[in-house]
């Protein structure tokens, strides 16, 4: 038989990514992030954080222009803390919210808090999902900077999400929970397309994937409030933080990069 001319993805390696700490969190790891088609991988490890509860994680960038990860310059009150609000002046708005399971929409998954991972009881994440993206957002997110960022900060040291001041995203939940605790600027390569001959069909796409609704624009993260199901998921944001700590990571990982040496 003879060959037919058909085309392949390369997917181009790159290394994971460090994350810096933020709000004085201590967290630290890396993450890797990936495109091919419109199908995104992110694999996340993270420890240092707030062990036994839900950590909101996103990746943010406004479309055409690099994200970077803020700095105490973006305290605008200077107050110390910084908050999602003032940092999203470096980061902008979500584009993808980093869910272990079902929707993961900017706007309607951004504070699914009973569908983020939860810190173990060393205070370590470990995640790992494939999505599959709208033609648009995955055009967009070639070879874009784009910024990861986790939130969820101890600030009094309580061993919990608690304190007297409460998230601007959602006057229901604690400053704490929704604060920043790291972010890292990763650039998503754009896949290289090469001519290949072949006698037979090309491979599907990848099967490990999760579909969700595609996000359209960007989460305005100075709006709060519960999202309204979707899809046939009831989102809900969890006031009582403490009943999500038997949540199960879903999706698996399947990270390139070793984890970070624990017996210090």
């Amino acid at each position: 038989m003879a060959g037919w001319a058909s085309t392949s993805v390369a997917q181009t390696e790159q290394p994971a990514s460090e994350l810096t700490p933020l709000n004085e969190s201590g967290a630290a790891g890396n993450v890797e992030v990936s495109l091919e088609g419109n199908f995104l991988r992110v694999d996340l490890l993270a420890d240092n954080l707030l062990p036994g509860a839900p950590h909101a994680q996103h990746i943010h960038f406004e479309p055409g222009t690099p994200a970077s990860c803020p700095s105490s310059e973006h305290d605008a009150d200077g107050d110390g803390v910084l908050t999602t609000t003032e940092g999203k002046s470096a980061y902008g708005p979500i584009q993808v919210s980093l869910t272990t399971e079902g929707d993961f929409g900017a706007e309607s998954s951004a504070l699914a808090l009973d569908r983020f991972p939860v810190a173990d009881d060393d205070g370590m994440v470990e995640y790992g999902r494939t999505f599959e993206l709208s033609p648009d957002l995955a055009s967009q997110l070639a070879g874009m900077t784009v910024a990861v960022v986790q939130h969820g900060v101890n600030l009094n040291d309580s061993g919990e999400y608690d304190g007297e001041q409460m998230s601007e995203l959602d006057p229901s939940l604690p400053l704490e929970g929704t604060v920043p605790a790291d972010c890292v600027m990763v650039t998503v390569a754009a896949a290289e397309e090469e001519p290949t001959t072949s006698t037979t069909a090309p491979p599907p796409p990848p099967t490990d994937s999760d579909t969700g609704a595609a996000p359209s624009g960007g989460m305005e993260t100075g709006a709060g409030g519960t999202a309204a199901p979707q899809d046939g998921i009831a989102i809900q944001t969890v006031v009582a933080l403490g009943a999500l700590g038997g949540l199960a990571i879903a999706g698996g990982t399947a990270l390139a990069w070793r984890r970070r040496d624990r017996s210090r």
